[in-house]
């Protein structure tokens, strides 16, 4: 399957491929995507410099598209719990806050998570099992 059939029938996580704490996100999702619907590439590739250039200048954000729609920040967080299932579809009541307050929570956590966690010198490399999952 090419990368354009994968995009369009999978959704796409961009996350900050330096970043620790975002790094670690990627792996929850990696361990619990039991039937493998989600793909991954840096915001530092040119899979999202392509798709979302304005938001490759600033990297404080995660963004999932999915079947086209770009979410950002927490109501991004929020849908990749819902779309993982599980016990994770229990966070669906935090969807009824608006975003703008959400966002504020995770603005916090993201202007701080290099404090939180450990930045990288390069962007995280899948390993042999997981190339297929990343885009570039």
């Amino acid at each position: 399957m090419s990368n354009s059939q994968k995009e369009d029938s999978q959704q796409v996580v961009l996350f900050d491929g330096i970043c620790g704490m975002c790094n670690a996100s990627v792996d929850f999702i990696l361990s619990r995507d039991r039937d493998k619907k989600f793909l991954f590439s840096p915001l530092q590739g040119k899979f999202a410099k392509a798709q979302v250039p304005q938001e490759c200048q600033d990297l404080n954000t995660i963004i999932y598209i999915k079947h086209g729609i770009i979410l950002r920040r927490s109501s991004a967080v929020l849908q990749i719990l819902l779309d993982l299932g599980g016990p994770w579809v229990m966070v669906w009541p935090l969807l009824l806050i608006p975003s703008f307050l959400r966002d504020l929570v995770y603005r916090g956590i993201a202007n701080n998570r290099h404090l939180i966690s450990k930045k990288r010198a390069v962007c995280r490399l899948p390993s042999s099992q997981e190339k297929e999952r990343f885009l570039d």
